[in-house]
């Protein structure tokens, strides 16, 4: 369903909510890849999307944190995440899952083609600029890649104005106040192999290399 009103409405969405994307040309024409970007609002992943989407004709499968899709309980949650917006939802904190379920969906949608959105930084930002960047996509990056045999495109993303246009406390998006600028960074791949034992350290060196690649896209410094 999020599918279909992107590809009908986006124009008008765009018009209405986007200044200014460069780096378009970047977004491949065909899954599997999987986009890296800054948070600043509950647009982030829609309006995203709505360019991959045009670009690829695929849906982009976003990593949402349970915590926020339950809200309205389990039928809203698998009808409106699930099966609308093809959402991958990953467990509640502190669950003794913790995030695995997540993880594991994600690399299978990758090695099926598809294409997977993620936050690394795994929540919004308070005021603009840049918070620590969690593991989980670099742990989404090599699970895939075990299957698959081959390395997967990462496509860096940087969102500025979507904080002061929709801030936390808002629900509805001021595009009086401020529009969407984004920029699509050049694909690139992790460098590590497989045969190298994937420690805590190179997991956070390696989502520190991911973190950067967006902070130059956002116009941000990384400093975690």
């Amino acid at each position: 369903m999020v599918y279909t009103i992107i590809k009908l409405f986006f124009p008008i969405i765009e018009k209405l909510f986007i200044k200014k994307i460069s780096g378009a040309e970047n977004i491949p024409s065909y899954g599997p890849f999987i986009l890296a970007a800054n948070h600043q609002s509950h647009l982030d992943g829609f309006l995203i999307a709505g360019y991959v989407v045009k670009k690829t004709d695929q849906p982009v499968h976003f990593l949402a944190k349970r915590e926020f899709t339950s809200y309205f309980g389990s039928g809203i949650e698998n009808l409106v995440y699930k099966k609308w917006a093809h959402c991958i939802l990953v467990e509640k904190e502190g669950t003794k899952a913790k995030g695995k379920l997540a993880i594991a969906e994600a690399a299978a949608t990758l090695e099926d083609d598809g294409i997977v959105g993620i936050f690394p930084e795994g929540t919004r930002t308070y005021d603009g600029s840049l918070q620590e960047g969690r593991t989980g996509v670099v742990r989404i990056v090599l699970e895939a890649q075990k299957h698959l045999k081959r390395n997967i495109q990462i496509i860096p993303v940087g969102i500025q104005g979507a904080n002061i246009m929709l801030p936390r406390e808002k629900i509805i998006p001021r595009a009086w106040k401020s529009q969407v600028t984004i920029k699509v960074g050049k694909p690139f791949y992790m460098k590590t192999t497989q045969k190298k034992k994937m420690t805590k350290a190179l997991l956070r060196k390696q989502t520190t290399v991911i973190m950067k690649k967006i902070a130059q896209c956002a116009g941000e410094r990384y400093a975690p």
